[in-house]
């Protein structure tokens, strides 16, 4: 991957992002690609249902964000929005997008592996990967472990999508920790990592991430991505992951 450039894995690690939220998307209210933003419409979900603002387009982006507001007032877009670290005037657009009534959600942490040379960790063996009708118990219980907003509904519609797979350590039959894997292309995306908030620092995590790589090797994928919060990016680092961006999350509140 040394012709990579800092950059190009970026690009990689927001593209795992917006593969989940196509994937969901064409199960759900389809996909808009439009002059500088690409729109993802699941409202099943709060994570998945966004509008993605594109970098070098024609138009400028405090042009692009307006037109994009605009629609989310009228109903017709989702309000959340997200981009890439491409913006070089980021605290521009940050202040345009305030002006226009946004207000930040969470940054994220763009982060890359090469796969090529992986080696499979052995205290991987105890992650399991879940039939699909556990998965709405594995999504209550990760949203609990973030904690964050359920995803239980979206996340039951891709239960036996071809390209996902959850999985997760257990104990005694209860579940302490999981992680998604939806691997296209070269491109393994790894999302809702977890642990439960008293089991953390036992390796649960560290087995989790092992076991993602794993079948990603096996599946034909060359690199693994993710974006981090900071609780895990540690984690993550550790485990060969490099930083190469940040991801902005911006949400347009309810109007009154």
């Amino acid at each position: 991957m040394s012709d990579f450039t800092q950059e190009m894995k970026a690009k990689l690690a927001m593209d795992s992002l917006i593969d989940s939220c196509k994937i969901l998307a064409d199960l759900s209210g389809g996909v808009e690609h439009a002059n500088g933003y690409d729109a993802y419409f699941a409202p099943e979900t709060f994570w998945y249902h966004r509008v993605n603002l594109l970098g070098g387009g024609d138009r400028p982006v405090e042009e692009v964000v307006e037109e994009i507001a605009a629609r989310v007032r009228k109903g017709e877009l989702p309000p959340l929005l997200s981009w890439c670290g491409w913006e070089q005037n980021g605290r521009a657009l940050r202040r345009k997008l305030t002006e226009l009534g946004y207000v930040p959600v969470v940054e994220q942490i763009a982060m890359f592996k090469s796969l090529e040379d992986y080696t499979p960790w052995e205290g991987e063996s105890k992650v399991e990967i879940i039939a699909p009708e556990e998965v709405e118990g594995w999504s209550v219980k990760t949203a609990e472990f973030f904690p964050k907003p359920p995803e239980v509904t979206g996340l039951m519609m891709i239960a036996d999508h071809e390209a996902c797979d959850f999985m997760s350590w257990k104990e005694d039959g209860e579940m302490l920790g999981g992680t998604l894997l939806i691997c296209q292309g070269d491109n393994a995306g790894i999302h809702e990592v977890s642990t439960h908030p008293e089991h953390r620092g036992k390796g649960y995590g560290k087995a989790l991430m092992h076991k993602a790589f794993t079948l990603a090797t096996a599946k034909g994928c060359k690199y693994a991505t993710l974006q981090a919060s900071p609780m895990g990016y540690p984690l993550y680092l550790s485990l060969g992951m490099e930083e190469v961006g940040s991801i902005q999350n911006w949400i347009m509140p309810p109007q009154d």
